[in-house]
C-alpha cells in the first residue's frame, strides 16, 4: 500500500520504515552512508522468494507507524453534474520487522492496516468507508556498495468489508534500485503493479540531493519534498503527498446507488495534496510528523464502467507518530 510507504520518510533519520543498511566490506563507506542507503529502500515492493539458512536471522527493532489525516467538505462531480460535498478521512497503523540474512540481505516481515472513511451526498456512488489489511512480505538486498534493491509483496483485502469474497483479496507489488552516486547524492527507479487498479503498471524513477548539510531535496513520489534541519531533533518541510489504492465495493453496491452496473466493481481511489509542516524527534525511538495543507485532486474511478467522481480542493491535516520497539 502506497498510503504508507514514503520513499524517503521526513527527516530521513527517522521514520516509520527507516531500516537498518546491510554493513558493507567497502572500507570507504561511512556508517552514516548505511543508514541512508536503507532509508532510500523504503517503499512497497515484490517479495523474492529466499530460504533462510542457519543460524537463524536475528531480528531488528520493530519499526511502527500511525498516521492520520483529514480533508474537509469540498464538491463532488460526475463530469459537470455537480453532485454535492463530501469529506473524508483516513487512519493508517503498520508495524514491520527486519530479519537480517547476512551482511548484505534482509527479509521484512509484518502488516498493515488502513480505513478510508467518507461522508458521501445522498445517492452518490461513493462507499461510505474502505479498509485495506495486508501483510508486508519484503526482500531487501545490497548487491555492491553502489547499488541496492528492495522487493515487496502486500497480500491481503482490499475492499469495503461488506460481502468477503475472493474478489476482496489483492496483492499490489513494488520494486525499488537504489543507486547512491556520493553520501550528497542518490537516485532511483521503481515499478508498482497492482493488477486490479485501472492502471496497473506504473513505474518512474526520482532523486535525493542534499544541497547543503541542513538542506535536502528530495525529488520522489509518494512524497516529493524539500527539507530543512534546524536542529537534530528538528526538522521543516514542503512538499506534495499522493496516495492511491484500488478496492472492491459490494456485490449490491451498485444497486443500493441505483447504478447496477456497479456492483462487485473495482474502484481507484486517489488523493493527491501539498503541505507543510515538521518532523519532530521526540526520543530515540519516538517521532512526530506533523502538516497541514491543500488536497487539491480527491477522485473515485471506476475504470471499468468508465466512471469518473472529481473532488474539488479542501483543506487538509495530517498528524502521525512512528516508533522502534
Amino acid at each position: 500500500m502506497n498510503a504508507s510507504s514514503h520513499l524517503f520518510p521526513a527527516h530521513s533519520t527517522a521514520g516509520p520504515q527507516a531500516f537498518p543498511a546491510p554493513r558493507s566490506s567497502s572500507p570507504t563507506k561511512s556508517p552514516r552512508l548505511h543508514r541512508l542507503l536503507a532509508a532510500l529502500l523504503t517503499a512497497p515492493a515484490f517479495v523474492f522468494a529466499q530460504t533462510p539458512v542457519a543460524p537463524p536471522a536475528p531480528a531488528q527493532p520493530l519499526e511502527t507507524a500511525i498516521e492520520s489525516s483529514y480533508a474537509g467538505r469540498a464538491g463532488i462531480a460526475e463530469g459537470t453534474q455537480a453532485l454535492g460535498r463530501m469529506s473524508s478521512a483516513r487512519i493508517h497503523v503498520e508495524a514491520v520487522r527486519t530479519y537480517i540474512l547476512d551482511p548484505q540481505s534482509a527479509w521484512l516481515f509484518g502488516g498493515s492496516w488502513q480505513r478510508l472513511d467518507f461522508s458521501p451526498p445522498a445517492g452518490a456512488p461513493i462507499p461510505s468507508e474502505l479498509t485495506a489489511l495486508a501483510l508486508e512480505l519484503g526482500y531487501r538486498r545490497q548487491l555492491n556498495p553502489a547499488w541496492a534493491l528492495r522487493l515487496e509483496l502486500d497480500p491481503g483485502l482490499y475492499s469495503d468489508l461488506r460481502d468477503l469474497g475472493g474478489g476482496d483479496f489483492n496483492a499490489p507489488g513494488h520494486l525499488r534500485l537504489v543507486r547512491t552516486v556520493s553520501r550528497e547524492f542518490q537516485w532511483l527507479i521503481g515499478l508498482d503493479v497492482d493488477v486490479r487498479s485501472g492502471t496497473p503498471v506504473m513505474g518512474g524513477g526520482g532523486a535525493r540531493w542534499q544541497i547543503t548539510p541542513d538542506c535536502t531535496l528530495l525529488l520522489v513520489v509518494p512524497a516529493p519534498r524539500i527539507e530543512w534541519t534546524v536542529s537534530p531533533s528538528l526538522a521543516f518541510f514542503v512538499g506534495a503527498d499522493y496516495h492511491s489504492d484500488a478496492y472492491r465495493v459490494a456485490d449490491d453496491f451498485g444497486r443500493r446507488h441505483a447504478r447496477p452496473l456497479l456492483d462487485a466493481q473495482i474502484v481507484d481511489y486517489r488523493e493527491i495534496s501539498a503541505a507543510g509542516g515538521l518532523h519532530w524527534q521526540v526520543t530515540p525511538a519516538v517521532a512526530v510528523h506533523a502538516a497541514a495543507g491543500w488536497m487539491f485532486d480527491r477522485r473515485f474511478n471506476y475504470a471499468a464502467r468508465n466512471l469518473l467522481l472529481n473532488g474539488a480542493g479542501a483543506a487538509t491535516a495530517q498528524l502521525s507518530v512512528t516508533g522502534k520497539f
